[in-house]
C-alpha cells in the first residue's frame, strides 16, 4: 500500500470524527509538506532514516 493511499483511508475513516477546521489544517500539511515526499512510496519503505532526513536515497 502506498503511503498516499493511507493518508486517503486515514481521512475517510477520521473525516465524520474531526472538525472541519482539523481536517483543513491536516490536508494542507500533509498535501505540502508529506505527500510530496512520501506519497508515492510503499509505506514499508518508509523508515526513520528517510523520515528524518526528508530525503529519498
Amino acid at each position: 500500500m502506498l503511503f498516499r493511499d493511507f493518508i486517503d483511508l486515514y481521512f475517510e475513516d477520521m473525516g465524520h470524527q474531526l472538525k472541519e477546521s482539523t481536517i483543513i489544517s491536516k490536508h494542507y500539511m500533509v498535501d505540502k509538506k508529506i505527500l510530496p515526499v512520501f506519497g508515492k512510496m510503499p509505506i514499508n519503505e518508509i523508515t526513520r532514516k528517510i523520515s528524518a532526513s526528508g530525503r529519498i536515497n
